[in-house]
């Protein structure tokens, strides 16, 4: 049996995108997901019949510093759940915006054009997570869908080894923010749907020179009608091998763990039955675990995957754990 990596990549940040700065409130989607998927992995592990470990990428920067008086505000309230999850075999690792407080306007900007406000973003993050674990962060992921050519070389020099924020497909699009922005954001149409160490000139490419330490591992995403007929499978693979991609206009979709279930189920099974990946990485911003509607579509997408046909397949891993068992 060939097994397939599932990488379940848990974003932990406050619940509103425009937090108040003096309010300090605590992370009640971060709390419901800790009880979700603590409760979750042991029916994981059934389902399996092997182990199942998680990741949890943690906010630790300057909009979390100055909105809750410590960029390790996290590990400072959460600390006993979070040893915990160390202890399960877990990744803990980043997740960073460069969102800016802008006190004329009283509001928060997502300051991506400013690459010395991205940088500072960076490297106080990896800081604060140093302080935090006595370590170096090894698995990073950037907020709001962006990312550069600098910033990945960023997280590299800093010590990272996995980055886990491209999404294959994805067209540029910041409009999803809520809040003002600047920058660019980067179109991933042509990026790689499997992992790859990153080209030094453009991260968007495989590197085939000199191996860097850094891997990227997109997210998982498609554009598949997910047939139910293994007929129809065969033919739309066979034409896929041959280069014929019956819906490239379509959009595509990244595997958010809370999606709607029919469009979840549709992207799953494509994935699996029509592109043949090797491995999947679903997605999923704590907030979501304090929204009944959006945690009623979760449970019902993690429902789908308990009784998935392939579940004796999956293996839920971290990425190093993804990497070795690719390669």
């Amino acid at each position: 049996m060939h097994y397939l990596p599932v990488l379940f990549c848990l974003d932990v940040e406050p619940d509103e995108r425009r937090i108040d700065p003096n309010a300090r409130v605590p992370w009640r989607g971060f709390e419901a997901t800790y009880e979700f998927f603590s409760q979750l992995r042991p029916r994981l592990k059934q389902a399996t019949g092997n182990s199942v470990h998680f990741n949890w990428f943690l906010r630790m920067d300057p909009q979390v510093a100055q909105g809750y008086g410590s960029a390790t505000w996290t590990v400072d309230n959460y600390g006993p759940w979070i040893s915990t999850l160390e202890s399960e075999g877990d990744e803990v690792g980043l997740h960073i915006h460069a969102t800016r407080w802008n006190e004329t306007a009283r509001t928060w900007l997502g300051d991506y054009g400013d690459h010395e406000w991205v940088d500072h973003c960076v490297t106080t993050s990896f800081a604060a997570f140093k302080r935090a674990f006595n370590r170096h962060c090894r698995s990073v992921s950037f907020g709001d869908r962006w990312s550069s050519n600098e910033t990945v070389a960023l997280t590299e020099d800093l010590g990272a080894e996995y980055f886990l924020s491209v999404e294959p497909g994805a067209r540029p699009d910041g409009s999803e923010l809520g809040y003002e922005f600047t920058g660019e954001w980067p179109d991933y149409s042509t990026a790689p749907s499997q992992p790859y160490q990153p080209d030094f000139a453009d991260y968007r490419h495989a590197n085939r020179g000199t191996a860097r330490n850094l891997w990227i591992i997109p997210l998982s995403a498609g554009k598949y009608e997910g047939e139910k007929t293994f007929r129809l499978w065969r033919l739309k693979r066979l034409a896929k091998s041959i280069g014929f991609e019956g819906q490239r206009n379509s959009e595509s979709t990244t595997l958010r763990l809370h999606i709607p279930p029919p469009l979840f189920r549709r992207v799953l099974d494509g994935l699996i039955n029509i592109a043949n990946v090797h491995y999947l990485a679903m997605v999923l911003r704590s907030e979501v675990c304090a929204d009944d509607a959006k945690r009623t579509a979760l449970a019902a997408n993690i429902d789908y995957l308990l009784c998935h046909p392939e579940v004796k397949r999956f293996r839920f891993v971290t990425p190093a754990e993804a990497i070795k068992s690719l390669a």
